[in-house]
């Protein structure tokens, strides 16, 4: 996880300091909102270190869900799937298969859970009537999403096999890791489903930006996130280890600030609907324009 983790935050890099006009559209967003996210952190961090990492904790389950759903409905964008009702279904499926566990985690009564990033970051509280609430409800709008489907392809619709797959691989990961516990009781599924896809998403938009394509641009693309990743990750362990005071704040409130900083970013530099036409390009596989893309999406 470890050659995933640091890359796939900091490939957003790419996709906002790499590109001059990307850059000169939203300016304060990509070079002011870092600044202040490292500010309020370590103000955060000198206050509470718990609360602070607690606020981090759920930040970054509303950000992995948001791009679970996000990947759900890129890899339904060129099916018919495309009504408003088919749409909505999509979020519906994304909601059931990503909140529905964590909300379970939350109420689960079988035994002590892991925390998200540390032990002790979630607010558990164990109550075997929401829990089997949760698990009818789930299970439920499974029922009737399926039936949904069915009879979609039975009027002689197709369904994107992408669409099938995300779909499966997303319920697996999470109800799988989270409630049924395939993976041990932690979340490395959901977090290797997270991270390759975002990976894989932003080396393509990467590649596709660039007029020529170089030999080995994989390679030029993911040593130098991973070098850096090595490189802040021994920075925070030497600070954090050795200074417990000003310095150590600073160097926990700079890391983790990149990765908030990532969470923000991603609400903006992935919407389709011509806000970002490299994304699109790819996406569809041709020069898109922000009106036809638009047009596409209020079919």
């Amino acid at each position: 996880l470890a050659m995933l983790d640091a890359p796939h935050v900091l490939s957003t890099g790419y996709r906002v300091y790499t590109d001059p006009g990307e850059l000169q559209k939203k300016k304060f967003l990509y070079l002011g909102m870092p600044i202040l996210v490292i500010c309020a952190l370590f103000f955060a961090f000198s206050t509470s270190e718990l609360w602070a990492f607690r606020f981090v904790s759920y930040f970054n389950i509303y950000h992995i869900i948001k791009q679970q759903i996000g990947l759900i409905h890129y890899s339904n964008a060129k099916s018919d799937f495309q009504t408003k009702l088919c749409r909505n279904i999509l979020k519906v499926i994304g909601y059931n298969f990503t909140l529905v566990p964590i909300l379970m985690w939350h109420f689960s009564p079988y035994g002590a859970r892991p925390g998200w990033i540390f032990d002790g970051d979630l607010l558990l509280f164990p109550s075997h009537q929401i829990y089997a609430l949760l698990q009818a409800i789930h299970w439920a709008i499974n029922f009737f999403v399926a039936l949904y489907l069915l009879n979609h392809v039975r009027r002689g619709n197709q369904l994107a096999a992408g669409l099938l797959v995300i779909s499966a691989v997303t319920w697996v990961a999470w109800y799988g890791g989270i409630v049924l516990r395939f993976d041990g009781e932690s979340t490395a599924m959901l977090d290797i489903l997270h991270m390759i896809p975002y990976l894989g998403l932003t080396y393509f938009v990467y590649k596709t930006s660039r007029v020529a394509t170089k030999n080995n641009l994989f390679i030029r693309f993911y040593l130098p996130l991973v070098a850096l990743g090595f490189s802040l990750a021994i920075g925070y362990s030497l600070y954090t280890t050795h200074n417990a005071g000003f310095l150590g704040i600073l160097c926990v409130a700079i890391i983790t600030g990149i990765n908030v900083s990532h969470y923000i970013l991603d609400g903006f530099i992935w919407k389709l609907g011509g806000l970002n036409p490299s994304v699109e390009s790819w996406l569809f596989n041709k020069q898109a324009t922000g009106q036809n893309i638009t047009n596409y999406f209020k079919k």
